[in-house]
């Protein structure tokens, strides 16, 4: 399942074709089978899963005892995320595994609508008659038949927090939603964001509405929802979507603000809570949030890094959301026998009892003694889990078809993440010896162009004209709905952008390196330099981007040089972040300011100016506390006040007043103005602020200006909607630039010199040598250059899908990459995906032709 994945797409690239490859070179290492005179022993079973690393370790145990039982030899296959391509070609191959562990309900009813699956047995039936709550039946089952037995789970319905974040703050763990929003403004107030989100992968964005929706709505309603039995412009809908838009419009709550949370992935926001340097001091997700806090950042779990149940919205009750993993036998095993045996071990407490003593792993099974988890916490989430029963409700958006559900940068994720970006309104391919010879050569090449191109075109052109399923003729309703399609367009309209430009840049650039390499000493090594990016792998490329591009400047090496250069030039502000207490005599100006609530005369007690968010650790050294600085009257003539941090640990102290441990914060700008006046002041180490020499009798407005709390400048959001696309082609122009040059400077060589002197002889000067002959003679092979490079666009793929984050994967989408995402990439509706496909082809076929037509020219 995507969610619970900790690697990046191109992981998960990887991990498919290792798997691809595994399958043609027999598989994982089998299991060796236990004594001789066993039910099963001299067969093997194969099982596939999407687990790997330490998952698939542990599971590997599950494995073993089996083997220890039956003497069944075992074979693991991971599947990566894309489970539903890779058991697909491996039945389409005749190699189909015995067991696949599915990840998704949606999933798992798709592979009993084609066909795929047993049913299991009566016996298993039986075992989770009696060992789980009926709910996990229910999810297990396609139109009253069982053929899915949950064997893991996880529990998404914790919130994971740093207690020293907590105990800096003052506050204990929440017990309702109001308790860790009111939770979260003091901690945000200690000036420490309260939550670290996950908008970046859309599908934590799923998990926080479920888990609302399902405690205001409750579970009948969360079914028919899950079944599209009522629409989502349902009122219980909006109610849920308003209630997260509470926590989603506050940017003092998140870290980062909507905008981080976009740029923020799962283990980000994970380390963004429990790594060396905290920005936040919750986030919720699963159980599963422990063992990366564990694994990567060191964290002991119950004491640095514990959890909360997702507490109850309203009046409604405390949520428990899950997900889980269920073990199908698939009809085209080869050991069928064995891998219903298989199951009905899986659905025994004792095989529960063998992962859940390594730990990461939760049973729904009721009978598993809780004693055999290795930690208390972990433990508590699975008592959570089983003691919840039957109101246990599975992830909805894994309920939903992919294109839906689980699709990167589509449907109800990208649904979510522009709900995150603006959660204002919650209501888119001479003789016959000579012939004789010309077949004998050309056969091979003509049957190997057939098998690899012609029949794929011509399947793709025939499928094209089928529904999603290929059993139903609709014509060219696929061409029509494509043209239709708000994202399709979107893609025709980033085609024609790097079509137009990257080629263009490419080839000026080319010609430009190329001229320009002729007249440095060491050419060779400068051609070797810039053609080196061609041996890297687009898959590495993207990659290695992906990193420059971050917006953070600690880690993206394009913002840290941005931000340094900025920073030469520019100071920072003094307290970015902080804001004054509401309703103490201080409000917000339009400009951001904050600024007197009335007018205030010279004389008179000293004006209280009460900041928060500001966090004890970022005061300065050597502020003095502001007590003193608070009682000294003005006089005439004279304003006189004290800017100070306002905040006591735990919520203590007297807002509005200036308590004696509470410090002054020294360096902030002060304003004094009246009638378009301003007179200026420094705060001292105090907090204090002096305005001298007004007028008595006259009234003014003290403002602090916004300048001094904005944001420190953090770079250029260089993967945003705006600039995605031209960062993927800065990347695209790294790795071809040397291609272009070395093609150019090939036919610079072959120019003839005698030309090139004889201008400079007749006094042209070297522009003018380039752009009236260089250039012109060059022409034919500019347009080979060029043309190759159009070619090359129109199919671009790896680099657009590794590096555009997933809320803007479709602003940055081209053809390739929008045929990729419907056809495999879940949508799976490869009617639309092949029509796609032929609108490629048609496109780059003239640029073949071209080239073609040119190269026989030359040749002629």
């Amino acid at each position: 399942m995507m969610r619970r994945r900790l690697t990046a797409a191109c992981c998960s690239a990887l991990t498919l074709a290792l798997a691809l490859s595994t399958t043609a070179c027999g598989g994982d290492p089998v299991t060796a089978a236990g004594g001789g005179g066993k039910e099963f022993a001299g067969k093997t079973l194969t099982v596939a899963g999407v687990w790997s690393g330490a998952e698939q370790k542990n599971f590997q145990k599950v494995l073993d005892a089996f083997t220890e039982r039956t003497g069944a030899q075992t074979r693991f296959v991971s599947t990566g995320d894309n489970v539903s391509t890779v058991v697909g070609s491996k039945i389409e191959g005749g190699n189909a595994p015995d067991v696949v562990m599915v990840p998704q309900v949606g999933v798992l009813r798709q592979f009993a609508a084609r066909k795929w699956l047993k049913p299991l047995s009566a016996t298993v039936g039986a075992k989770v008659d009696s060992g789980y709550a009926p709910v996990w039946k229910e999810y297990g089952s396609v139109d009253g038949t069982l053929y899915g037995l949950y064997f893991k789970a996880s529990n998404k319905s914790t919130v994971w927090y740093s207690p020293q974040a907590l105990d800096q703050a003052g506050v204990e763990p929440p017990r309702t939603y109001e308790e860790m929003l009111a939770a979260g403004r003091t901690v945000a107030d200690s000036g420490l964001p309260a939550f670290s989100v996950a908008g970046e992968d859309g599908w934590t964005l799923t998990d926080w509405f479920e888990n609302v929706y399902l405690s205001q709505a409750g579970p009948e309603k969360y079914d028919r929802l899950a079944r599209h039995e009522i629409p989502w412009t349902d009122p219980s809908v909006v109610r849920a979507l308003k209630t997260l838009a509470t926590l989603f419009s506050d940017d003092r709550l998140l870290a980062g603000g909507r905008k981080g949370a976009l740029s923020t992935d799962f283990p980000g926001s994970v380390e963004q809570v429990f790594g060396p340097k905290p920005q936040a001091a919750m986030v919720y997700e699963g159980d599963f949030v422990a063992g990366v806090a564990e694994d990567e950042f060191g964290r002991k779990i119950g004491e640095d890094a514990t959890f909360f149940p997702f507490p109850p919205v309203g009046t409604g009750a405390a949520p428990v959301v899950s997900g889980g993993d269920a073990a199908v036998v698939l009809k085209d095993g080869r050991n069928q026998e064995a891998a219903m045996a298989f199951l009905e071990f899986l659905a025994t407490p004792q095989a529960a009892a063998v992962w859940a003593a390594e730990g990461g792993f939760i049973s729904p099974n009721k009978g598993l003694d809780l004693g055999a988890y290795g930690d208390a916490t972990l433990r508590a989430t699975a008592k959570s889990l089983v003691d919840a029963g039957d109101t246990v409700r599975f992830d909805m958006s894994d309920q939903a078809p992919a294109a839906f559900g689980g699709t990167k940068g589509a449907g109800e994720w990208k649904i979510l993440q522009d709900f995150l970006r603006d959660p204002s309104d919650p209501a888119a391919t001479a003789g016959r010896r000579r012939r004789n010879a010309a077949v004998a050569f050309v056969l091979p090449a003509l049957l190997l162009l057939g098998a690899l191109v012609v029949y794929p075109v011509l399947f793709s052109v025939g499928r094209s004209f089928f529904d999603a399923s290929g059993t139903r003729f609709v014509g060219a309703d696929n061409y029509t709905a494509m043209f239709r399609d708000p994202a399709t367009l979107q893609a025709v309209r980033n085609s024609t952008i790097w079509v137009v430009v990257a080629p263009t840049l490419l080839t000026g650039l080319g010609l430009v390196l190329a001229v320009l390499v002729e007249r440095i000493r060491w050419a060779s090594a400068f051609k070797l330099l810039l053609f080196l990016p061609m041996a890297v792998s687009f898959l590495a490329a993207g990659i290695i981007f992906r990193l420059a591009y971050e917006e953070d400047p600690d880690k993206g090496v394009f913002n840290a040089a941005v931000v340094g250069v900025h920073d030469v030039f520019a100071d920072g502000p003094s307290y970015p972040g902080a804001r004054a207490r509401d309703g103490e005599g201080v409000r917000t100006a339009a400009d951001g300011a904050y600024e007197t609530a009335g007018p205030v005369a010279p004389g008179g007690a000293p004006l209280l100016l009460g900041l928060v968010g500001v966090s004890p650790a970022d005061v300065p050294d050597g502020a003095r506390p502001a007590a003193g600085a608070a009682s000294a009257p003005a006089g005439p003539g004279e304003l006189r006040g004290v800017a100070y941090l306002d905040f006591t640990p735990g919520g203590g102290g007297h807002p509005g007043r200036v308590d004696p441990a509470e410090r002054g914060l020294p360096g902030l700008t002060v304003e004094a103005v009246r009638g378009g006046e301003v007179a200026t002041a420094t705060t001292g180490a105090d907090g204090a602020f002096r305005f001298t020499g007004l007028d008595a009798g006259g009234t003014y407005t003290v403002r602090l200006p916004a300048e001094n709390f904005a944001a420190p400048f953090s770079g250029v959001s260089w993967l945003g909607p705006a600039l995605v696309t031209p960062a993927i082609i800065g990347a695209y122009l790294w790795i071809w630039t040397g291609f272009a040059m070395v093609l150019i400077g090939a036919g610079l060589t072959a120019l003839p010199r005698d030309a090139l002197e004889a201008a400079r002889m007749d006094g042209a000067s070297e522009w003018q040598v380039f752009r009236l002959i260089t250039v012109p003679l060059l022409a034919p092979v500019l347009t080979v250059v060029f043309v190759t490079l159009v070619i090359n666009v129109m199919k671009v793929f790896d680099l657009i899908y590794i590096i555009a984050p997933g809320p803007v994967q479709q602003d940055a989408t081209v053809l390739a990459t929008q045929m990729w995402l419907v056809s495999f990439g879940g949508g799976n509706d490869q009617g639309l995906g092949s029509a796609l496909g032929v609108l490629l082809l048609l496109l780059v076929v003239p640029a073949m032709v071209f080239n073609v037509r040119r190269f026989r020219r030359s040749q002629s």
